[in-house]
């Protein structure tokens, strides 16, 4: 990010700006005492999203291609990074890996008792032999998914569920119930 930041400093003062902006947005963030909280609104881990989207949509340019889809009219609580170590892993395990990149598809929509956050991205997919390596952290790519499977599942009794196949993709998603606070 840094790197990305620095060459582009000679050629466009502006973007530069715009983009020490974000990293700093992201950075305060990402390192907020409310991280420690049990739960944080979505709208700040929405707003830690959009800022890290944002970064590698600057360094990468045009290999990454992003849709957002967010319908849901109440406020919700849900763990802190939460949504963005999924976006992260999608991005970096999913289209990175491709020469030409491809498309995330971040979906948040409001369900009868709850809200369901699925990202979605047209990568290369997660072999069928390690999908259930990957939620158990036996898989060696990392502890991200493994993360927020634990947090969820320790919050609300449910964690994330994963498809994918090589072809089309993976789908990451995973359901905040509604509280009586939410809903009162």
């Amino acid at each position: 990010t840094l790197n990305t930041i620095a060459s582009l400093s000679e050629v466009d003062p502006d973007r530069t700006r715009e983009l020490l902006t974000e990293f700093g947005r992201y950075l305060r963030s990402s390192f907020d005492l409310r991280n420690l909280d049990r739960k944080v609104p979505f709208a700040k881990e929405w707003s830690l999203v959009q800022s890290y989207l944002h970064i590698e949509q600057a360094r990468f340019g045009d290999r990454i291609r992003v849709t957002c889809d967010v319908q849901v009219a109440a406020p919700f609580s849900l763990p802190p990074l939460t949504i963005q170590p999924l976006v992260e892993n999608a991005l970096r395990h999913g289209i990175l890996t491709r020469f030409e990149g491809g498309h995330i598809h971040l979906l948040v929509l409001e369900e009868p008792g709850g809200v369901r956050v699925t990202v979605r991205d047209d990568g290369v997919g997660i072999p069928p032999d390690k999908l259930n390596a990957v939620l158990t952290g036996t898989y060696r790519s990392g502890i991200g998914l493994v993360n927020v499977h634990r947090r969820l599942l320790n919050a609300y009794g449910e964690g994330l569920t994963i498809r994918s196949d090589a072809r089309t993709g993976t789908e990451v998603a995973f359901r905040i119930p509604e509280t009586k606070e939410e809903s009162a």
